[in-house]
């Protein structure tokens, strides 16, 4: 398809066989951007800051995968990203299960938009449907394997639906990976392992990765917060109260 979209907003007139020459330019313009080693990896933006641009309209890039390229795969058409940016408004406006189906119907009709799949990762994540959120995280990782944002948002999904020797084994890759670039990611992921040692009701190791957690990001009041923990679950509401 291709159109003027200064003159035809509505995408009503393809004029896609009235100027082959200009869309055969432009395949083969977008093909080359696709294929250039720098296509998908200048920009790492922060998973908030991804969220603030897709309400933008920005959607991110495509995975690169082994094979030929099909130039027509990787457009990013004007209604998609009206589609999109109607999912992320309807879920600022609080309607989860309407935003969660516009981005599961997007993510799954694209499936090598990682920046989708991250969004839809996230909505479910809050909205509490954690196997979508753990599904959506693991489908960034197959490929885009390297992704800290994303193994984290999985081991989170893992913690939530109590696999919890599979979230360990990811909050301690985000860490080892994480610890000398991105202490604000390592620190999260001690965080989760405070958080799974006090479902194991192993205070001690609570303690042990909290601590390590806030010497990664000193804000964090981490060690407070697994006091906290403790002393609620002891039965001692009040210094519980304190201690939070």
């Amino acid at each position: 398809e291709l159109f003027d979209l200064a003159e035809d907003p509505g995408q009503a007139n393809n004029l896609i066989d009235a100027e082959p020459e200009v869309a055969d330019r432009l395949r083969t313009a977008l093909a080359r951007i696709i294929a250039a080693d720098t296509a998908a990896d200048d920009i790492d933006a922060a998973p908030d800051v991804r969220d603030r641009l897709a309400t933008l309209g920005d959607v991110g890039v495509l995975s690169r995968v082994p094979g030929p390229i099909d130039p027509t795969a990787a457009v990013w058409d004007v209604s998609f990203l009206e589609t999109y940016r109607r999912a992320v408004n309807l879920l600022a406006d609080g309607e989860w299960p309407r935003g969660i189906a516009e981005l599961e119907r997007l993510a799954r009709n694209r499936p090598q938009a990682t920046d989708v799949w991250r969004h839809l990762g996230r909505a479910a994540e809050l909205a509490g449907r954690h196997d979508l959120s753990s599904e959506s995280y693991r489908h960034v990782l197959s490929l885009e394997p390297d992704s800290l944002d994303a193994q984290l948002g999985a081991a989170q999904a893992s913690f939530q639906l109590r696999r919890f020797e599979d979230a360990r084994r990811r909050a301690e890759t985000v860490i080892g990976l994480a610890k000398d670039i991105e202490p604000g990611l390592a620190a999260r992921g001690y965080e989760l392992l405070a958080r799974i040692a006090l479902a194991r009701q192993d205070s001690a190791t609570a303690f042990a990765r909290a601590l390590e957690g806030q010497n990664a990001q000193p804000e964090l009041p981490l060690v407070a917060y697994v006091e906290g923990r403790v002393l609620q679950d002891a039965g001692r509401d009040e210094e519980a109260v304190a201690a939070f």
